[in-house]
């Protein structure tokens, strides 16, 4: 399906805002770790996961089949956003919005992102960032804490939060 009738279908069908189609977007992008156009099981076991929601394999799969539209046993877009609705999950509140993206760019779940995550995020969603730039991005936001095995700077969720709302130091 093509991105314009993805967003009209979603729109029409559904009733969700452009805005809301734009985050679902971002938050599908990022949670299809192997860039295949769908969400997996264990891709949408690691979403709930970052969104601070625990669910068993049985409980994902329940969920994928009530909005596998084309029965392919993965999510589209689509199917994604449908289930973020139905689950109450559509984000409304922008702390919690920060902290499902922070968590997600954290894939060792070590409380901080390191440099190397936020160059594999950016190069997934398009953006390659030199070690400079990303050394650039750290400083700018007042990263501090180092990473004990790698000597680079790791970036807190404070500093990510003031980043994302243009507040870095």
């Amino acid at each position: 399906m093509a991105e314009g009738d993805a967003n009209a279908d979603l729109r029409n069908e559904y009733g969700f805002t452009d805005k809301q189609i734009a985050e679902f977007r971002e938050a599908f992008a990022m949670f299809d770790r192997d860039g295949d156009g769908t969400v997996s099981t264990k891709e949408l076991k690691d979403v709930f996961s970052n969104l601070g929601v625990e669910l068993s394999d049985e409980e994902i799969s329940d969920l994928v089949t009530q909005v596998d539209l084309d029965a392919s046993g993965t999510m589209t877009l689509v199917e994604f956003c449908i289930l973020m609705a139905k689950t109450g999950l559509v984000p409304d509140d922008p702390e919690a919005e920060l902290r499902a993206v922070f968590n997600a760019f954290d894939e060792d779940k070590s409380n901080h992102i390191s440099m190397k995550e936020l160059q594999a995020i950016m190069l997934k969603l398009g953006e390659k960032l030199a070690d400079d730039e990303v050394e650039t991005i750290f400083k700018e936001a007042g990263c501090t804490s180092i990473d004990p095995e790698t000597g680079e700077l790791t970036m807190t969720f404070g500093n990510f939060k003031d980043i994302m709302k243009g507040t870095g130091h």
